[in-house]
């Protein structure tokens, strides 16, 4: 009767990426990676974007169950996150007018931080470069981008507006990180 509750309860979990998002809150993470697990046998989600934010969501919580190797295996089925199939633009039937990367930033940090628990310092570091570099040209392009006046009430203009001050977060955590492990490193020796 437990095992039947448990899989209801899994099969209506999986369905809903606003479930998978209250599991992390609440750290259950090897709920998370059952509900996951349940739905890619129901060959859910259906949508490119959504796949990425349940892979997003499994490697996170393999980290967070320091499960770094299971992470790694994760990380390596996504194979390169610059590939076209990770882009929008590549389906122009689902995602008409919408160009650019569907990667979430989170999955890029994990790709980046996932080899410093792997014992690959030197990988990690220059993944986190890379990814500090993006986060540049990405406030470089908002920055300079025509539709960036946010004085305009339109709405088109509220993603590019919020945007930029996002990115510089992202790219100044980007840099930390890659501090904090210098640091380390340092003093590890």
């Amino acid at each position: 009767m437990a095992t039947e509750a448990q899989s209801s309860l899994l099969d209506s979990l999986c369905y809903n990426l606003s479930n998978l998002q209250q599991l992390a809150r609440q750290g259950s993470w090897r709920a998370l990676i059952d509900a996951v697990s349940q739905a890619r046998k129901l060959s859910l989600p259906h949508l490119p974007h959504e796949q990425l934010v349940y892979h997003a969501y499994l490697v996170l919580s393999h980290m967070k169950l320091r499960s770094f190797g299971d992470a790694s295996l994760e990380m390596d089925a996504l194979a390169d996150l610059d590939s076209p199939q990770y882009r929008y633009d590549h389906y122009p039937e689902l995602y008409p007018h919408r160009t650019g990367s569907m990667v979430p930033f989170v999955l890029r940090w994990l790709h980046a931080e996932l080899p410093y628990y792997l014992n690959e310092p030197a990988v990690a570091m220059e993944r986190l470069y890379s990814l500090y570099d993006l986060c540049q040209k990405r406030i470089d392009q908002l920055l300079a981008s025509p539709s960036n006046a946010c004085t305009d009430n339109a709405e088109e203009h509220l993603d590019n507006c919020q945007s930029a001050p996002s990115y510089q977060a992202l790219d100044s955590a980007a840099l930390h990180s890659n501090g904090t492990h210098l640091v380390k490193r340092f003093f590890e020796k």
